[in-house]
């Protein structure tokens, strides 16, 4: 095995664990947005409310959990992945992609449609400054996180031919 996987994991799993506690504390938005206040009894309550829809809320909690897992996901299967660019690319877009669908799911929150556009939407209204910082880093690593899988994908059934 190459001794750049060793780094190269931790770079994953080291942001696997940062995206991970954005979507934990999530929860605990998600739970204010349950509660309709701000309580962790029995050590504290407070009636302020919580900004954002209680399903926004839990998007944000799980996709960032699943985001996390994403980026460990990588992290495994790097030994699959040849040496060199693509496992650079792997990398490092993994990461991106893990951040850049944290931000959308955090700033999706405080968006009027969710960000998914910045534009009208019926029912939803005018897309805000939100609606975009959630939208374009998304719209970004979607692109990149398809290719990271393919680049997986492939070294891992070459891998198994070798077999």
């Amino acid at each position: 095995m190459d001794s750049s996987i060793k780094r190269h994991q931790g770079l994953l799993f080291g942001n696997a664990g940062l995206v991970a506690v954005v979507g934990l504390v999530s929860g605990f938005f998600l739970m204010f947005s349950v509660l309709g206040r701000i309580e962790l009894w029995p050590l504290f309550a407070s009636e302020t409310a919580v900004s954002g829809e209680l399903r926004a809320w839990r998007a944000a909690h799980v996709g960032c959990l699943m985001n996390a897992l994403l980026c460990g996901l990588g992290a495994m299967a790097l030994p699959f992945v040849s040496p060199g660019r693509a496992r650079i690319f792997v990398v490092y877009g993994l990461i991106v992609t893990a951040w850049a669908n944290t931000a959308f799911y955090i700033f999706g929150v405080f968006g009027r449609t969710h960000g998914l556009s910045g534009y009208d939407v019926p029912g939803l209204g005018q897309g805000n400054a939100f609606d975009i910082l959630a939208f374009l880093p998304a719209a970004l690593a979607s692109g990149v996180t398809i290719a990271c899988m393919i680049v997986i994908a492939n070294g891992a059934f070459r891998g198994a031919r070798q077999d």
